[in-house]
């Protein structure tokens, strides 16, 4: 969700690694044979379907009712000891056994109601066999001890994922949890079916110093005279396997109360003055929603939790949001991006996935769908529409982009992989635009009366799209079926051609066409704006086949044009209109935001003259996205003319002037690298935003030959863990002092981005290869360690750039790693590169 800098421009070396897989043998109990009883009837009802199932139809042995977890943890080993002491009731079919998800753990220990019971165990579901079969009479007691091994689900079974992470950070260890889709059984055994509910008891062991966190509510935290204790965290409102959280380490806390809910913010402790202005709307937040909704804030408290190389952007566990460490921000550095669509994305989902859940994950784009959507009406809340509808024209952006690759339903069952082929644009960004079009399908007071029915009718429940059809249509009392079909249920979208012919000195005929390939046409309203010289002409299309025609007569001639100049449709325009309707419509549109969707769309129409002309244009507009166009429009030409006195005075004035640190970075960046302009570089230096500083800095470093930072400011920036700050100083420090910056690289490895750190180490490299031969070694033999212990995707890329070093230690280095056995596969693959004659 983070964006990066514009010169933030990396060659990854990108390796692809195809490890088998394999189960260990079955492992079966030594609890001795227990006698069974043999009923034709209720053998028939648990026997496991050979018929072959869709993906969403999966049948339930038993409901999970309660679980008590207690767990202790090897850091080192990155293991997790367990005892889970699980309620579960049978349904109304006696059980033979019960089927847990229970991914790469030994177990130790299997009793049911504190009896031992055989077990059968392939590494992944464990199966335990009961005395006799159980029947719906109550809920059982079922107890497991068990060694959980998070990182052998990623290292053996294929995933991405572990499930649990343990991290080291410069304050001390870390861990924290990721259970979406299916990892949760990677530390705890469960039913991992988000139909199953239930509630919990969660015991933490934690060392001395540290903070924990779970779902619901502290109960106890007992400390011995060391500071090692254990921690109770109770929930007692019941919720799915993949929603269950916990998380410890070092952290600075801040705890407050808005109306009665108890909030928490945790982040790094350096970063603790940033608490309140990072969060410091999360309570409007919940007011926000809650009034929207009409329907308060469904959990007991909400903890908001930045932790360290968290994988996604962030996570929404029920009461417990984890966010990724870019939140981990200082005061400055809070100026230059905006974090509260994050926050309200997270925060919406305690409704949208945690309170109504959806059934499975052919159903997730219910789930995201709505908290992407509480993005646009919290910009739409704080900004305005227009903004709002800028922000939303991004979704429309990431939505067609993907499209071009890729086309599914939003709600598809046909997965293999959850995790790679559901978790995209179209169950994001997609399914947002469709919920904004159904917005305004029905109007907003039907459409927030219907989401208000639809969590009323399901909470603390599962649901799938049927679910939400039919709330909208008993608020409603529309007939919803084409809208839900054809926008949920199908592929693809409207790409529509517009054809506009003169068949009088008076008279229009303009014809609009569906192009796509998928299917029947959409049937859909279509605004579209007409621009005379005075006059505007708004009409409304309704588009129920391939092709629609409008006749206009007594105008005069046509200027220009625009589809959907409202910005309601989710749509694509292909060919793009005329040059000259185009820029005409981009002055006369009423919208800002479909102003730059417009000037999006002509923008490689356009000569560098046009360019220009327009870029200084949109300079004079008040919005900060439509000033940013027209920098884009004089960036696209940097390197093709010379701007003008004029053109360089209002890059000027907006790296002076404008009140968004990006515009004014823009700006700065795009000034020509020459003397003359040192003042507005050394006035981006002293700035109040750290992303300008860098751009200041690494202005200056295009045409100063020797270092310029004093001291005092030279020690400021070396500080700053800020990321495009830390990118400026290692291209300063490397280039002004290679060779000697090894403690401040070592420094700040420890707070760099996980999305960041190849450039970072690229330049880690880079300070090797330019500096003195004696003073390489202890960053080489640092680096030999990375490509040793990290992950593969780092380790490859460190390999990689040590092999293409020239320097005699870095060989020696690259052969002691290369040599070791987790590095087997570099080797393999840079012995097919030679076969290949690459």
């Amino acid at each position: 969700m983070l964006g990066k800098p514009p010169f933030f421009i990396l060659i990854f070396l990108a390796l692809m690694v195809l490890a088998g897989s394999c189960k260990p043998p079955q492992a079966l109990s030594s609890s001795g044979p227990i006698e069974k009883e043999s009923s034709e009837y209720e053998r028939a009802g648990t026997e496991l379907s050979l018929r072959k199932r869709s993906r969403w139809i999966k049948d339930q042995q038993a409901d999970i009712k309660h679980m008590d977890l207690h767990v202790s943890f090897d850091y080192e080993q990155e293991k997790v000891f367990g005892s889970a002491h699980i309620y579960f009731e049978p349904y109304f079919s006696a059980l033979e056994f019960i089927d847990l998800d229970a991914k790469y753990f030994e177990i130790h220990e299997c009793l049911l109601n504190g009896d031992p019971v055989e077990y059968e165990y392939d590494s992944l579901v464990l199966r335990v066999f009961f005395p006799k079969f159980l029947k719906n009479e109550g809920p059982r007691e079922l107890t497991l001890r068990y060694t959980g091994r998070p990182a052998l689900a990623r290292k053996r079974g294929g995933s991405e994922w572990d499930g649990l992470y343990f991290v080291k950070t410069k304050y001390g260890d870390e861990i924290w949890s990721q259970n979406e889709t299916e990892f949760a059984s990677t530390w705890f055994p469960t039913i991992e079916d988000n139909r199953q509910r239930f509630t919990h008891d969660i015991f933490i062991q934690v060392d001395s110093g540290m903070v924990s966190l779970s779902n619901g509510v502290l109960v106890s935290s007992m400390r011995d005279t060391t500071g090692t204790g254990i921690d109770h965290w109770k929930m007692d409102q019941p919720h799915p396997a993949y929603l269950v959280m916990i998380a410890a380490g070092y952290f600075a806390e801040l705890e407050l109360e808005h109306k009665g809910i108890p909030l928490r913010f945790m982040l790094d402790p350096e970063y603790k003055e940033s608490i309140v202005p990072l969060f410091q709307n999360t309570g409007p937040m919940m007011d926000f929603l809650a009034e929207k909704l009409d329907y308060e804030y469904p959990w007991k408290k909400y903890t908001q939790i930045v932790v360290h190389d968290f994988v996604t952007g962030a996570m929404e566990n029920t009461t417990a949001s984890v966010f990724h460490d870019g939140l981990n921000i200082d005061l400055k550095g809070l100026q230059d991006e905006y974090h509260d669509d994050i926050i309200v994305h997270e925060l919406a989902h305690q409704w949208f996935g945690d309170l109504v859940t959806c059934e499975n994950w052919g159903n997730i784009g219910l789930n995201e769908g709505f908290a992407t959507y509480s993005e646009y009406l919290w910009y739409e809340h704080q900004f305005g529409r227009e903004e709002a509808d800028f922000h939303g024209y991004n979704e429309v952006l990431d939505y067609i982009n993907e499209s071009q690759i890729k086309k599914r339903p939003i709600i598809w069952n046909e997965y293999a992989d959850p995790n790679r082929e559901m978790f995209d644009s179209h169950s994001y960004a997609k399914a947002s635009r469709v919920i904004h079009m159904l917005r305004w399908e029905l109007g907003d007071d039907a459409f927030f009366k219907s989401l208000s029915h639809y969590l009323k009718e399901n909470a603390f429940s599962h649901v799938n799209i049927h679910d939400l059809q039919k709330s909208f249509e008993v608020v409603s009392g529309r007939d919803l079926d084409i809208f839900f079909d054809q926008w949920f249920m199908r592929e693809g979208h409207p790409v529509l051609e517009t054809r506009i012919e003169s068949t009088g000195t008076d008279t229009l005929l303009i014809q609009i066409r569906q192009t796509q390939k998928e299917g029947l046409p959409f049937v859909f309203d279509l605004d579209m704006d007409l621009y005379f010289k005075d006059t505007l002409i708004s009409t409304l299309i309704t588009c129920d086949s391939w092709e629609e025609d409008l006749m206009l007569i007594g105008y005069g001639k046509l200027l220009g044009y625009c589809l959907d100049p409202k910005m309601k449709l989710l749509f694509e325009q292909k060919p793009a209109p005329q040059l000259s309707y185009n820029l005409v419509a981009m002055e006369r549109v009423a919208n800002p935001a479909k102003k730059y969707h417009l000037g999006y769309d002509v923008f490689d129409s356009l000569s560098n003259e046009q360019k220009l002309d327009v870029g200084s244009k949109l300079f004079q507009e008040k919005e900060w996205y439509l000033k940013n166009l027209g920098l884009d429009y004089y960036g696209a030409v940097f390197d093709e003319v010379e701007y003008s006195k004029e053109q360089i005075e209002s890059l000027k004035r907006i790296g002076r002037d404008s009140p968004k640190p990006l515009n004014r970075a823009q700006a700065i960046e795009l000034l020509p690298s020459k003397g003359e302009n040192e003042d507005y570089f050394r006035m981006a230096v002293q700035d109040s935003s750290w992303f300008v500083n860098s751009i200041g800095v690494l202005q200056m470093m295009e045409y100063k030959k020797d270092p310029f930072l004093s001291p005092d400011r030279l020690d400021i920036f070396k500080g700053s863990n800020d990321q495009n700050m830390v990118y400026a100083m290692a291209s300063y420090l490397t280039g002004f002092f290679p060779g000697t910056n090894y403690s401040w690289y070592r420094e700040k490895s420890a707070v760099i981005g996980s999305w960041d750190r190849y450039w970072f180490y690229d330049f880690v490299c880079e300070d090797v290869e330019n500096g003195p031969a004696e003073s390489a070694d202890r960053s080489l033999e640092w680096l030999g360690e990375l490509a040793m212990n990290s992950d593969e995707n780092l380790r490859f890329f460190l390999l990689a750039r040590l092999e293409e070093m020239e320097l005699e230690k870095a060989g020696e280095v690259f052969q002691q790693c290369i040599s070791a056995p987790q590095n087997s596969e570099y080797q393999s693959y840079m012995e097919s590169r030679k076969k290949r004659g690459k």
